[in-house]
């Protein structure tokens, strides 16, 4: 299973993402969630009526913070773990991936790089 690193720029913002969560009505608990993105293509029409994808988003692993619904079914036990205080949804995707993925903070927001071992 890849290690799962965040470095302290990355903690001190998912500390701060997790703080600005919205309450909702029924009990959640917010988590830095490390999921496998594959990614998200729109197609449109060019100029001359040929079909033309654009890659809004490459797929990839992404770190987001999300709010976690305790249900019977996905017991939050055995799903969310502790990664320095920060209670972290590991994808379960990342059992076969090598080596770390490395959690970073830029412009206001949480970026994953996966270093192969």
């Amino acid at each position: 299973m890849a290690r799962i690193i965040f470095t302290q720029a990355a903690a001190e913002l998912a500390r701060q993402l997790i703080r600005d969560m919205p309450e909702y009505l029924e009990p959640m608990l917010p988590v830095i969630a490390v999921v496998w993105s594959n990614g998200a293509r729109d197609n449109r029409r060019g100029p001359d009526g040929n079909v033309v994808w654009v890659i809004a988003e490459p797929p990839g692993w992404k770190a987001i913070a999300a709010p976690w619904a305790e249900a019977p079914q996905v017991p939050m036990a055995g799903h969310v773990t502790d990664i320095n205080g920060l209670p972290v949804f590991i994808d379960p995707r990342a059992q076969s991936a090598l080596g770390a993925l490395v959690v970073s903070a830029r412009d206001g927001a949480l970026f994953v790089e996966h270093q192969a071992a």
